[in-house]
């Protein structure tokens, strides 16, 4: 009698993985910004933390002028006037 093969056995569907995604390319380095003036409220800030109360007292005076809005300005002149005064 005659040997009969087997037949191969079927493959096993695989769906193919997609191939990797590539990273994505760096950003270059962004050119450093052009030095801008200081803003009133930023210099009368930097006043403070300098101690310097009757420059920082003026500057929020012109920031309480400026923004009549926002009294925070107009409080900050009159305890910055009373630091200047000791």
């Amino acid at each position: 009698p005659d040997e009969v093969d087997d037949p191969p056995a079927p493959k096993p569907s695989v769906t193919a993985a997609p191939p990797p995604k590539k990273p994505p390319e760096p950003h270059p380095p962004k050119a450093p910004k052009e030095p801008t003036e200081k803003t009133a409220e930023r210099a009368a800030v930097d006043a403070v933390a300098a101690g310097a109360w009757e420059p920082a007292a003026k500057a929020y005076e012109e920031l309480a002028k400026q923004h009549p809005e926002n009294p925070a300005y107009k409080e900050a002149a009159r305890i910055l006037r009373a630091k200047a005064k000791k």
